[in-house]
Parts: C-alpha cells; sequence; structure tokens
C-alpha cells in the first residue's frame, strides 16, 4: 500500500477477533517482505485473475481480453469496492490473498481432488486447483486487495488502479523490492516498500532488535 504516517500505536494485538492474516513460507528468501507486510498490517490496523504484462512465454489465452478486470475498465469506481464476477475471463482466482473459512468438509474436497490425476496437470498450484474443484462458486475480492503491482503499468490495467484506493500490495514476478536498492528500483511502487521497511527496521531496532532482516 502507498505509505503513510501513522505509526503502530501498541505491541499488542492490533484487534481481538478469531480472524487472522496468515501465511507459510518454506525459506528465509521472502522473510524481509513478510516480516514489512506484518509491520504495514498492524501500522494500519487493518481487519480484513490478474494478467501480466503480456510475455510471449505465456499461453495464447491469457491476454487482456480474457482478464476479468479488463471488464472493469469502463466503470473504474465500482472496481474500487466490488470485484469482477467470478466467472469472468478465464474463470480463475489469483491464490495471493485468500480469505477463508475453515472446514473440514472443504479440506477432504481439497484431499479428494488432488488425488485425482488431472491435478498434476495444474499450473498454478493452489490457485488452479480452486479455481477448478470451486469454478463459479468463489466470490471475487476488489483488486485493492490483493493488487498486483503489474496492474497499475501503463496499458495493464491503469485504467482501475487509484494509488489512494489500494490497501495491499502484491509484489507478484521478479524482481521483489527487497532484491533492489533503495532510491534505485526499476519501479515507484517498489519504492513504496522501501519506505515502510525502513520505518520497520527503525522500530525493530528501538527494540534491541537487529538481526539482518
Amino acid at each position: 500500500m502507498p505509505p503513510t504516517t501513522d505509526q503502530p500505536s501498541s505491541d499488542g494485538p492490533v484487534v481481538q477477533e478469531k480472524r487472522v492474516w496468515t501465511t507459510l513460507i518454506t525459506n528465509t528468501a521472502y522473510l524481509t517482505g513478510l516480516l514489512t507486510l506484518d509491520y504495514s498490517l498492524k501500522k494500519t490496523r487493518h481487519k480484513i485473475s490478474p494478467h501480466s504484462p503480456i510475455h510471449r512465454f505465456l499461453p495464447r489465452r491469457r491476454i487482456p481480453e480474457n482478464c476479468a478486470f479488463t471488464t472493469q475498465h469502463p466503470n473504474p469506481s465500482t472496481a474500487q469496492h466490488t470485484g469482477p464476477p467470478c466467472t469472468a475471463g478465464l474463470g480463475m482466482p489469483n491464490g495471493g490473498l485468500q480469505v477463508v473459512n475453515p472446514s473440514t468438509a472443504t479440506y477432504n474436497l481439497i484431499l479428494e481432488q488432488l488425488s485425482k490425476e488431472t491435478s498434476g496437470d495444474y499450473d498454478f498450484a493452489d490457485q488452479s486447483l480452486l479455481g477448478d474443484l470451486f469454478n463459479g462458486r468463489w466470490v471475487a475480492i476488489p483488486y485493492i486487495y490483493n493488487a498486483l503491482k503489474t496492474l497499475r503499468s501503463k496499458g495493464v490495467h491503469d485504467a482501475i488502479w487509484k494509488d489512494d484506493k489500494v490497501k495491499n500490495v502484491h509484489y507478484i514476478l521478479s524482481p521483489k523490492p527487497w532484491e533492489e536498492t533503495e532510491g534505485k528500483c526499476s519501479s515507484e511502487i517498489h519504492e513504496w516498500w522501501w519506505v515502510v521497511d525502513k520505518e520497520r527496521r527503525e522500530m525493530e531496532k528501538s527494540k534491541g532488535i537487529d538481526d539482518g532482516f
């Protein structure tokens, strides 16, 4: 999200709720980004299928005309609070941010789907599986909560992107902002990350934390 000037008010829980933000990492490559995400969520007291620039290696069906967000270009104001229909475009969710209600029954459905031989053909692991298993039965959240950084680029989905509405930037693809140098990033949106990351590091140092991440 674009940087703000507010600071987290305390070290305690931001809100007392049963709902939580969760993520999973299996190595330290994304740890710096995750720590800064955690900081930014606390700082803002946040409660709680896009396409990349066209590359020749992308399947031909993944073109702007087949992207759900393209259907929102005529009404950008609506895109700030309403997601496109789950059947729009290719009808595939982006797994960058998911709002889920844990369920044993749903878990068993997923296990059953994974046991099928066809599950080995999924291009994008979890999001391909969910899009297949729950085709037409999921709800798209507005782009502002999972704003792929590429959407902001001219000619992609800048028609709906509004800096002051974005809540959460999804730093899709490489390079990641933490792989670049502050002040010399490849895009303005990466510099946003560095502003918040600097705040987070200063806050940690004030508490005696200086672990290099």
